[in-house]
């Protein structure tokens, strides 16, 4: 059977008994639709950049406010090694106001070696419950 191509991803062949007939359909139309946006950007950055992109990073997520900045925040607020960030983590919690981040943040006020972050998840704790 010889191909015959109507469109350059797909060409159906149907044989029948006595003669070859081939169906054309009409490939399926494809959108590229750009998905990686500012926020996914500043999430990735505050994932694995260096610390002083970090900073920065969880500092310009709270001015964002979106939600979708929520759980990478927390995981930066407990889990990340540098108490700045940790300190901008809480500070933007607090301005997305979101009562999922209450519960690390309570804990970051408790257990945060450094003061001046226990102090700024208070605050966070007191903006989302004001």
């Amino acid at each position: 059977m010889k191909p015959v191509t109507y469109c350059p991803t797909r060409t159906v062949y149907v044989e029948r008994p006595v003669e070859r007939y081939v169906i054309y359909r009409p490939a399926p139309v494809v959108r590229v639709v750009e998905t990686y946006d500012e926020i996914d950007r500043l999430i990735d950055v505050l994932k694995y950049a260096a610390v002083e992109d970090r900073r920065d990073a969880a500092e310009d997520l709270g001015r964002q406010k979106t939600l979708r900045a929520l759980y990478p925040l927390i995981y930066a607020l407990e889990y990340d090694e540098d108490s700045l960030v940790r300190f901008y983590a809480a500070r933007s919690l607090g301005k997305i106001a979101s009562r999922d981040a209450l519960p690390a943040l309570r804990k970051a006020a408790r257990e945060d070696p450094e003061e001046f972050v226990r102090t700024e998840a208070r605050d966070a704790v007191d903006d989302i419950l004001d």
